[in-house]
Protein backbone atom coordinates (compact mmCIF):
# COMPACT_ATOMS: atom_id res chain seq x y z
CA UNK A 1 0.00 0.00 0.00
CA UNK A 2 1.50 3.34 -1.00
CA UNK A 3 2.18 5.93 1.67
CA UNK A 4 1.07 9.56 1.56
CA UNK A 5 4.61 10.63 0.68
CA UNK A 6 4.80 8.23 -2.27
CA UNK A 7 1.43 9.36 -3.60
CA UNK A 8 2.34 13.04 -3.20
CA UNK A 9 5.63 12.59 -5.03
CA UNK A 10 3.86 10.75 -7.86
CA UNK A 11 1.08 13.34 -8.18
CA UNK A 12 3.39 16.36 -8.10
CA UNK A 13 5.78 14.79 -10.61
CA UNK A 14 3.11 15.24 -13.30
CA UNK A 15 3.79 18.42 -15.29
CA UNK A 16 0.07 19.27 -15.50
CA UNK A 17 -0.84 18.54 -11.89
CA UNK A 18 -1.96 22.09 -11.15
CA UNK A 19 -4.27 22.23 -14.18
CA UNK A 20 -5.77 18.81 -13.40
CA UNK A 21 -6.30 19.59 -9.71
CA UNK A 22 -7.74 23.04 -10.44
CA UNK A 23 -10.20 21.61 -12.97
CA UNK A 24 -11.26 18.96 -10.46
CA UNK A 25 -11.71 21.60 -7.77
CA UNK A 26 -13.87 23.81 -9.99
CA UNK A 27 -15.98 20.87 -11.19
CA UNK A 28 -16.52 19.65 -7.64
CA UNK A 29 -18.11 23.00 -6.71
CA UNK A 30 -20.84 22.82 -9.37
CA UNK A 31 -23.90 20.73 -8.41
CA UNK A 32 -24.58 17.70 -10.64
CA UNK A 33 -21.30 18.32 -12.49
CA UNK A 34 -19.45 17.35 -9.32
CA UNK A 35 -20.35 13.74 -10.14
CA UNK A 36 -17.69 13.95 -12.87
CA UNK A 37 -15.12 14.89 -10.20
CA UNK A 38 -16.25 11.89 -8.14
CA UNK A 39 -15.65 9.70 -11.19
CA UNK A 40 -12.14 11.11 -11.49
CA UNK A 41 -11.51 10.30 -7.84
CA UNK A 42 -12.95 6.82 -8.40
CA UNK A 43 -10.46 6.21 -11.22
CA UNK A 44 -7.60 7.22 -8.94
CA UNK A 45 -8.87 4.80 -6.28
CA UNK A 46 -8.99 2.03 -8.89
CA UNK A 47 -5.37 2.73 -9.80
CA UNK A 48 -4.34 2.45 -6.17
CA UNK A 49 -6.33 -0.72 -5.62
CA UNK A 50 -4.83 -2.42 -8.65
CA UNK A 51 -1.33 -1.88 -7.28
CA UNK A 52 -0.15 0.05 -10.31
CA UNK A 53 1.54 3.40 -9.91
CA UNK A 54 -0.85 6.19 -8.98
CA UNK A 55 -0.93 9.08 -11.43
CA UNK A 56 -3.45 11.73 -12.30
CA UNK A 57 -5.47 10.57 -15.32
CA UNK A 58 -6.38 12.95 -18.10
CA UNK A 59 -9.75 14.70 -18.15
CA UNK A 60 -10.86 13.15 -21.44
CA UNK A 61 -13.91 10.92 -21.35
CA UNK A 62 -16.52 12.86 -19.36
CA UNK A 63 -19.24 10.27 -20.00
CA UNK A 64 -17.18 7.52 -18.36
CA UNK A 65 -16.18 9.86 -15.53
CA UNK A 66 -19.85 10.72 -14.95
CA UNK A 67 -20.89 7.04 -14.87
CA UNK A 68 -18.02 6.15 -12.53
CA UNK A 69 -19.02 9.12 -10.37
CA UNK A 70 -22.59 7.85 -10.15
CA UNK A 71 -21.28 4.43 -9.14
CA UNK A 72 -19.06 6.03 -6.50
CA UNK A 73 -21.95 8.17 -5.22
CA UNK A 74 -24.28 5.17 -4.87
CA UNK A 75 -21.62 3.18 -3.01
CA UNK A 76 -20.95 6.15 -0.73
CA UNK A 77 -24.65 6.64 -0.02
CA UNK A 78 -25.06 2.97 0.82
CA UNK A 79 -22.19 3.10 3.30
CA UNK A 80 -23.50 6.37 4.78
CA UNK A 81 -27.19 5.50 5.00
CA UNK A 82 -26.90 1.84 6.01
CA UNK A 83 -25.28 2.45 9.42
CA UNK A 84 -27.69 5.28 10.19
CA UNK A 85 -30.66 3.09 9.25
CA UNK A 86 -29.51 0.26 11.47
Amino acid sequence: MPTIEQVSKRVFSDNNWLKKCALGGVLSLIPIVNIVALGYLYQIFLQGRSGKGISLPEWEDFKTLFLDGLRFLVIGLIFAVLPVGL
